[in-house]
C-alpha cells in the first residue's frame, strides 16, 4: 500500500470539487466543517495514487487546528491516519508545528481521534509533535 499526501493551495479547484462532492458524508463525522478559508493549511491525501481524503487546518501559533480529517470510505482502515500523524507528521513539523489539536466532532470521530494517537485535553483532541 502506498500513502502519501500532497500540499493543495486553499482555492484549489481541485480542492473544492473533492470537499463539495463528499459534503454530506463529511458532515456525517465533522457535521461543523465549512468550506476552507485562504488562511487554512490544506493537504490532500493519496493512497496508491488516488486521492483519498483530505486535511484543513487553522494555524494557531505553533498548534494547528485541525477543521477537517476526511477520508473516503473505501479507505477508512484507519493506515492513512495512523500513517499520516506517524511516519507523515513530519509534513506538519517542517511547518512549524508542535501540536495539532481537533474538535471531537461526533462519536466516530472521536475513537477515530483516539485510535490515532490524539488524547482528550478539555474541549479539544491534541496530538504532540
Amino acid at each position: 500500500i502506498d500513502l502519501g499526501l500532497s500540499r493543495i493551495r486553499p482555492d484549489s479547484p481541485f480542492l473544492d470539487d473533492f470537499l463539495r462532492y463528499h459534503l454530506d458524508d463529511i458532515h456525517r463525522f465533522q457535521p461543523d466543517f465549512t468550506m476552507p478559508v485562504q488562511d487554512s493549511f490544506t493537504l490532500v491525501l493519496t493512497r496508491d495514487g488516488l486521492p483519498a481524503g483530505a486535511v484543513v487546518g487553522r494555524p494557531e501559533g505553533e498548534a494547528l487546528v485541525l477543521t477537517l480529517d476526511y477520508v473516503l470510505k473505501a479507505y477508512r482502515d484507519s493506515r492513512l491516519g495512523n500513517w499520516l500523524f506517524g511516519a507523515g507528521a513530519k509534513v506538519f513539523r517542517d511547518e512549524g508545528f508542535t501540536r495539532l489539536e481537533s474538535e471531537p466532532g461526533t462519536e466516530l470521530h472521536e475513537s477515530y481521534l483516539e485510535r490515532v494517537g490524539f488524547r482528550r485535553a478539555g474541549d479539544r483532541y491534541v496530538l504532540e509533535l
